[in-house]
Formats: structure tokens, sequence, C-alpha cells
């Protein structure tokens, strides 16, 4: 079994503009982990996105991936979705949310939409209750869940002195350090696109 999440675009100049830039400038997890064996997989899920339709979104002006584990190349995807709907994506009013305002989206197996909200402009409104709404940055970044922050305190400190619990820790740390870097180096050049 496996699943896909896509980034719906707002029209199809858009989408045409936006898979020329990835053809020239997208990277996969692995060639961003490289120097990091233990965030590597051995068959990349995030080798190639695809533009719609999807195994479980038969939609067509969507850009996305199909896959079936992804560990920690996981938050790269949905950072990564997160990117393209901030700078392409189709908006849409999110009531739940309490943003006034339509704002960009992703589509979690053809169905479930989950919103994009810019921390900067909605964190004061958004009811931080629900985790498929990352508050994030401007280059979509938010930092990587960390399953452990919902554990009672006593299984957190009786966890942490485990060298598994401090090495996945490390894991994440990095994973969220290589995820930001590389959205900022997209940012960059879209915005270089973007003033020709």
């Amino acid at each position: 079994m496996g699943y896909c999440a896509a980034t719906p675009i707002c029209s199809d100049k858009a989408q045409a503009k936006m898979v020329e830039f990835l053809q020239q400038h997208y990277r996969p997890w692995n060639a961003l982990a490289r120097q990091y064996p233990k965030l590597q997989m051995l068959n990349d899920p995030t080798e190639q996105w695809k533009e719609g339709p999807l195994s479980y979104d038969h939609r067509l002006r969507r850009i996305g991936f199909q896959y079936s584990v992804l560990y920690y190349a996981d938050h790269y995807v949905f950072c990564f979705l997160h990117w393209i709907a901030l700078q392409v994506g189709r908006r849409r009013i999110f009531r739940a949310t309490q943003v006034p305002e339509a704002i960009p989206y992703i589509v979690y197996d053809g169905g479930e939409a989950w919103p994009v909200i810019l921390k900067s402009r909605w964190a004061s409104v958004v009811p931080t209750d629900d985790s498929r709404w990352p508050l994030v940055n401007d280059n979509g970044f938010h930092p990587a869940s960390r399953s452990w922050e919902n554990w009672n305190d006593d299984a957190v400190k009786e966890m942490g002195k485990t060298n598994w619990f401090k090495a996945e820790q490390e894991r994440y740390n990095i994973t969220d350090q290589l995820v930001e870097k590389e959205l900022q180096r997209l940012t960059g050049l879209w915005n270089q696109t973007r003033s020709r």
C-alpha cells in the first residue's frame, strides 16, 4: 500500500513554470543527506516528484509524490510541498483555522486538504491543537514533529537516558537543518527566476 501527497497548483501557466524550475533545481532527499548515511534511504522515494495525476489523486494540476515509507524524508516531502504551495498553490478558505482569507494547502491521498499557514501572519489566530496545520515560515519550513514531545515527562526522562534516544534527537535536528537550508536555497533561486 502506498500514499500520495501533492500541492494543487493555481493555474496551468504556474504549473508549467514550477515544473521547469524543479527540473533544473530540485534535489532529492539522499542528495541532501549524503553526508549522513543513517538518514539516507535504500530506495529514495523523493528521487522524483511527479505531476498529477497521482495514485490516489487523479486531478491533473498537481505536483507531488507517491511513496510507501519515508522516515526522515517524510519531513522533507511535506515542507517541500508547503514551499510549492506558497509559491504557486491554489488557495481556499479553511474556516476551522480561523484565518480570515484564502490560504494555500496541500492534499493527502487525493482527499484530505491540509492548510499551509504562515506563522508570520497567522500564529496569533490559529488553534494549535491540530498537528496537520503546521505554522510555517516564509519558506514553508517548520520543525519536524518529535513523537516524544507528547509523552509524559517521566517517560521522556527515562527514554532520554538511552543512546537510541540521543541519536534520534540528533537525526531530527540534522533533518531540520537540511530541510530548512534546502528551502532557503529554493526560495533564493525562485526569486531570481521571478525577477527576470
